[in-house]
Protein backbone atom coordinates (compact mmCIF):
# COMPACT_ATOMS: atom_id res chain seq x y z
CA UNK A 1 0.00 0.00 0.00
CA UNK A 2 1.46 3.31 -0.90
CA UNK A 3 2.42 5.45 2.49
CA UNK A 4 4.09 8.65 2.88
CA UNK A 5 7.80 8.12 3.06
CA UNK A 6 8.83 7.09 6.78
CA UNK A 7 8.94 10.60 8.43
CA UNK A 8 8.31 12.38 11.22
CA UNK A 9 4.51 13.64 10.21
CA UNK A 10 3.97 16.37 12.99
CA UNK A 11 7.45 17.60 12.94
CA UNK A 12 7.46 17.64 8.69
CA UNK A 13 3.77 19.53 9.77
CA UNK A 14 5.77 22.64 10.82
CA UNK A 15 8.36 22.72 8.96
CA UNK A 16 5.69 22.95 6.19
CA UNK A 17 3.60 25.49 7.90
CA UNK A 18 7.16 27.78 8.06
CA UNK A 19 8.28 26.92 4.73
CA UNK A 20 4.60 27.60 3.76
CA UNK A 21 4.50 31.22 5.26
CA UNK A 22 7.42 32.03 3.09
CA UNK A 23 5.56 31.80 -0.04
CA UNK A 24 2.50 33.57 1.17
CA UNK A 25 4.17 36.72 2.51
CA UNK A 26 0.94 38.60 3.29
CA UNK A 27 -0.95 35.82 5.08
CA UNK A 28 -1.52 36.17 8.47
CA UNK A 29 -2.68 32.96 10.97
CA UNK A 30 -1.73 30.93 8.59
CA UNK A 31 -2.27 27.60 10.19
CA UNK A 32 -1.93 23.60 8.36
CA UNK A 33 -4.00 20.85 8.80
CA UNK A 34 -2.13 17.18 9.60
CA UNK A 35 -0.31 15.75 6.56
CA UNK A 36 -1.55 12.74 5.26
CA UNK A 37 -0.86 10.46 1.97
CA UNK A 38 -3.25 8.91 -0.46
CA UNK A 39 -4.78 5.82 0.66
CA UNK A 40 -4.92 3.75 -2.30
CA UNK A 41 -2.92 4.87 -5.30
CA UNK A 42 0.43 6.72 -5.70
CA UNK A 43 3.69 4.59 -5.77
CA UNK A 44 6.20 6.44 -7.94
CA UNK A 45 6.97 9.68 -5.04
CA UNK A 46 6.15 10.51 -1.67
CA UNK A 47 3.05 12.58 -1.64
CA UNK A 48 1.55 14.96 1.46
CA UNK A 49 -1.59 16.80 1.24
CA UNK A 50 -2.81 19.14 3.50
CA UNK A 51 -5.06 21.91 3.83
CA UNK A 52 -4.18 25.68 4.65
CA UNK A 53 -6.23 28.54 5.95
CA UNK A 54 -5.16 31.84 7.08
CA UNK A 55 -6.24 35.64 7.38
CA UNK A 56 -4.96 37.96 3.93
CA UNK A 57 -5.97 41.71 3.22
CA UNK A 58 -8.73 41.40 6.06
CA UNK A 59 -10.45 37.82 4.53
CA UNK A 60 -10.45 34.24 5.49
CA UNK A 61 -8.67 32.49 3.17
CA UNK A 62 -8.34 28.61 2.52
CA UNK A 63 -6.34 26.04 0.03
CA UNK A 64 -5.56 22.32 -0.28
CA UNK A 65 -2.31 21.66 -0.97
CA UNK A 66 -0.13 18.66 -2.60
CA UNK A 67 3.35 18.39 -2.09
CA UNK A 68 5.14 15.68 -4.46
CA UNK A 69 8.56 14.48 -2.88
CA UNK A 70 11.72 13.55 -4.99
CA UNK A 71 12.04 9.41 -4.33
CA UNK A 72 15.59 8.82 -2.81
CA UNK A 73 15.28 5.83 -1.41
CA UNK A 74 12.21 3.79 -3.23
CA UNK A 75 12.36 4.42 -7.23
CA UNK A 76 10.34 2.77 -9.72
CA UNK A 77 11.18 4.37 -12.95
CA UNK A 78 14.74 4.39 -14.70
CA UNK A 79 15.37 7.99 -14.95
CA UNK A 80 13.75 9.89 -11.89
CA UNK A 81 13.79 13.14 -13.99
CA UNK A 82 12.33 14.75 -11.02
CA UNK A 83 12.85 18.72 -11.99
CA UNK A 84 11.06 18.07 -15.40
CA UNK A 85 7.67 16.61 -14.49
CA UNK A 86 7.04 20.00 -12.73
CA UNK A 87 8.62 21.74 -15.79
CA UNK A 88 5.67 19.57 -17.57
CA UNK A 89 2.81 19.59 -15.78
CA UNK A 90 3.43 23.46 -14.83
CA UNK A 91 3.40 24.31 -18.53
CA UNK A 92 0.57 22.06 -19.29
CA UNK A 93 -1.14 23.52 -16.64
CA UNK A 94 -0.78 27.28 -17.07
CA UNK A 95 -0.84 27.56 -21.18
CA UNK A 96 -3.07 24.77 -22.22
CA UNK A 97 -6.92 23.76 -21.65
CA UNK A 98 -5.26 19.86 -20.53
CA UNK A 99 -7.16 18.91 -17.27
CA UNK A 100 -4.70 19.30 -14.51
CA UNK A 101 -4.26 21.32 -10.83
CA UNK A 102 -2.55 24.09 -10.50
CA UNK A 103 1.03 23.74 -10.06
CA UNK A 104 2.32 26.61 -7.85
CA UNK A 105 6.37 26.14 -6.49
CA UNK A 106 9.44 24.11 -6.71
CA UNK A 107 11.69 23.69 -4.09
CA UNK A 108 15.83 22.33 -4.65
CA UNK A 109 16.83 23.30 -1.07
CA UNK A 110 16.92 19.26 0.14
CA UNK A 111 17.46 20.99 4.04
CA UNK A 112 13.64 21.53 4.31
CA UNK A 113 12.37 18.01 3.58
CA UNK A 114 15.17 16.19 2.75
CA UNK A 115 14.68 16.50 -1.20
CA UNK A 116 13.75 18.96 -3.58
CA UNK A 117 9.81 18.87 -3.97
CA UNK A 118 6.91 20.51 -5.78
CA UNK A 119 3.43 21.97 -4.72
CA UNK A 120 0.57 21.64 -6.51
CA UNK A 121 -3.61 22.38 -5.98
CA UNK A 122 -5.55 19.75 -4.24
CA UNK A 123 -8.51 18.48 -6.42
CA UNK A 124 -11.39 16.91 -4.43
CA UNK A 125 -13.25 13.43 -6.10
CA UNK A 126 -12.23 9.96 -6.69
CA UNK A 127 -9.58 8.04 -7.63
CA UNK A 128 -9.80 4.33 -8.97
CA UNK A 129 -7.37 1.80 -6.34
CA UNK A 130 -4.07 0.63 -7.07
CA UNK A 131 -4.06 -1.45 -4.05
CA UNK A 132 -6.87 -3.18 -4.04
CA UNK A 133 -6.88 -3.12 -7.80
CA UNK A 134 -9.91 -1.02 -9.28
CA UNK A 135 -10.56 -4.56 -11.37
CA UNK A 136 -11.53 -6.18 -8.16
CA UNK A 137 -13.29 -4.05 -5.88
CA UNK A 138 -14.20 -0.03 -5.56
CA UNK A 139 -16.05 2.60 -6.10
CA UNK A 140 -14.99 1.90 -9.93
CA UNK A 141 -16.38 -1.82 -10.12
CA UNK A 142 -19.18 -1.92 -7.57
CA UNK A 143 -20.75 1.75 -7.78
CA UNK A 144 -19.88 2.80 -11.10
CA UNK A 145 -22.79 2.62 -13.61
CA UNK A 146 -21.01 1.57 -17.19
CA UNK A 147 -21.62 5.18 -18.38
CA UNK A 148 -19.81 6.45 -15.89
CA UNK A 149 -16.91 3.62 -16.37
CA UNK A 150 -16.79 4.91 -20.20
CA UNK A 151 -16.69 8.26 -19.29
CA UNK A 152 -13.54 8.19 -16.96
CA UNK A 153 -11.64 6.80 -19.79
CA UNK A 154 -12.63 8.34 -22.69
CA UNK A 155 -12.00 11.67 -20.43
CA UNK A 156 -8.99 10.20 -19.72
CA UNK A 157 -7.90 9.75 -23.56
CA UNK A 158 -9.30 13.12 -24.50
CA UNK A 159 -6.28 14.88 -21.83
CA UNK A 160 -3.79 12.44 -23.19
CA UNK A 161 -4.58 13.43 -27.23
CA UNK A 162 -4.62 16.71 -25.69
CA UNK A 163 -1.38 16.69 -24.16
CA UNK A 164 -0.02 15.61 -27.45
CA UNK A 165 -1.84 18.13 -29.37
CA UNK A 166 -0.14 21.03 -27.77
CA UNK A 167 2.88 22.68 -29.77
CA UNK A 168 6.08 22.04 -27.49
CA UNK A 169 8.41 23.81 -28.34
CA UNK A 170 6.26 26.88 -28.07
CA UNK A 171 5.71 25.29 -24.39
CA UNK A 172 9.27 25.58 -23.90
CA UNK A 173 9.79 21.45 -23.70
CA UNK A 174 12.78 21.34 -25.96
CA UNK A 175 14.79 19.21 -23.06
CA UNK A 176 12.17 16.38 -23.54
CA UNK A 177 13.63 15.71 -26.73
CA UNK A 178 17.14 12.85 -26.24
CA UNK A 179 18.96 13.02 -29.47
CA UNK A 180 21.39 11.05 -27.73
CA UNK A 181 19.39 7.96 -27.84
CA UNK A 182 18.82 8.58 -31.57
CA UNK A 183 15.97 10.56 -34.16
CA UNK A 184 12.67 11.79 -32.73
CA UNK A 185 9.98 9.18 -32.33
CA UNK A 186 9.61 5.57 -31.58
CA UNK A 187 13.22 4.54 -32.81
CA UNK A 188 14.55 6.92 -29.81
CA UNK A 189 12.09 5.38 -27.53
CA UNK A 190 13.15 1.52 -28.14
CA UNK A 191 17.54 2.98 -27.96
CA UNK A 192 16.89 4.83 -25.28
CA UNK A 193 15.03 2.15 -22.90
CA UNK A 194 17.54 -0.26 -24.52
CA UNK A 195 20.38 1.23 -22.95
CA UNK A 196 19.05 1.83 -19.54
CA UNK A 197 17.74 -1.89 -19.14
CA UNK A 198 21.10 -3.16 -19.67
CA UNK A 199 21.68 -4.22 -15.85
CA UNK A 200 17.90 -4.04 -14.90
CA UNK A 201 14.91 -6.51 -14.26
CA UNK A 202 12.76 -4.15 -16.33
CA UNK A 203 10.34 -4.92 -19.58
CA UNK A 204 9.04 -2.66 -21.91
CA UNK A 205 6.27 -3.31 -23.85
CA UNK A 206 5.74 -1.68 -27.06
CA UNK A 207 2.60 -1.16 -28.71
CA UNK A 208 1.12 -0.24 -31.79
CA UNK A 209 -2.68 -0.39 -32.50
CA UNK A 210 -3.03 -2.62 -29.98
CA UNK A 211 -0.51 -4.97 -30.77
CA UNK A 212 2.76 -5.85 -29.38
CA UNK A 213 5.67 -4.84 -31.79
CA UNK A 214 8.77 -5.57 -28.90
CA UNK A 215 9.85 -6.26 -25.70
CA UNK A 216 12.48 -4.95 -23.89
CA UNK A 217 14.17 -6.66 -21.23
CA UNK A 218 17.37 -8.95 -19.85
CA UNK A 219 17.11 -11.19 -22.63
CA UNK A 220 19.93 -9.25 -24.58
CA UNK A 221 17.82 -9.84 -27.41
CA UNK A 222 16.35 -5.93 -26.99
CA UNK A 223 16.63 -4.35 -30.34
CA UNK A 224 16.46 -7.78 -32.44
CA UNK A 225 12.90 -8.01 -31.40
CA UNK A 226 11.98 -4.73 -33.32
CA UNK A 227 12.50 -5.19 -37.11
CA UNK A 228 9.64 -3.01 -38.33
CA UNK A 229 10.26 -0.37 -36.22
CA UNK A 230 11.17 1.97 -38.54
CA UNK A 231 7.92 1.36 -40.47
CA UNK A 232 5.85 2.41 -37.24
CA UNK A 233 8.05 5.60 -36.81
CA UNK A 234 5.90 8.10 -35.87
CA UNK A 235 4.17 10.60 -38.23
CA UNK A 236 5.40 13.79 -36.77
CA UNK A 237 7.74 15.18 -34.57
CA UNK A 238 5.15 16.19 -32.04
CA UNK A 239 4.70 12.39 -31.56
CA UNK A 240 8.41 11.82 -29.98
CA UNK A 241 6.99 12.09 -26.46
CA UNK A 242 4.17 9.07 -26.59
CA UNK A 243 6.33 6.96 -24.52
CA UNK A 244 6.88 9.99 -22.19
CA UNK A 245 3.54 9.66 -20.97
CA UNK A 246 3.24 5.48 -21.46
CA UNK A 247 2.81 4.94 -17.46
CA UNK A 248 -1.13 6.37 -18.37
CA UNK A 249 -3.45 3.90 -16.30
CA UNK A 250 -7.48 5.08 -14.86
CA UNK A 251 -5.78 5.59 -11.56
CA UNK A 252 -4.15 8.75 -12.98
CA UNK A 253 -8.00 10.15 -12.78
CA UNK A 254 -9.47 12.14 -10.49
CA UNK A 255 -13.36 11.76 -10.59
CA UNK A 256 -14.97 14.79 -10.23
CA UNK A 257 -18.45 15.85 -8.75
CA UNK A 258 -20.89 17.14 -9.28
CA UNK A 259 -20.69 15.85 -13.11
CA UNK A 260 -20.28 12.40 -13.27
CA UNK A 261 -17.72 11.15 -15.38
CA UNK A 262 -15.97 14.36 -15.62
CA UNK A 263 -11.94 13.98 -14.77
CA UNK A 264 -9.16 15.36 -14.19
CA UNK A 265 -5.62 13.87 -15.19
CA UNK A 266 -3.28 14.22 -12.24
Amino acid sequence: MPIPEQRDLDKARGIIRDWLAGKLPDARDLTISALVGPAFTGFSNETLLFDASWREGGEERSAGYVIRVKPTAHTIFLEADFDSQYKVIKALSENTDVPLPPVHWFEDDESVLGAPFFVMGKLEGHVPSDNPPYTQTGWLLEEATPAVRARVVENGLDALSQIHRTDWRRLGLDFLDKPQYGAPGIDQQIIRHSQLNVDLDYQAVFTNLGKVIGVIGRSGRQLKQFSGAHALACPTENEVYVAETSNWRVQKLILRSPTPGSSTAR
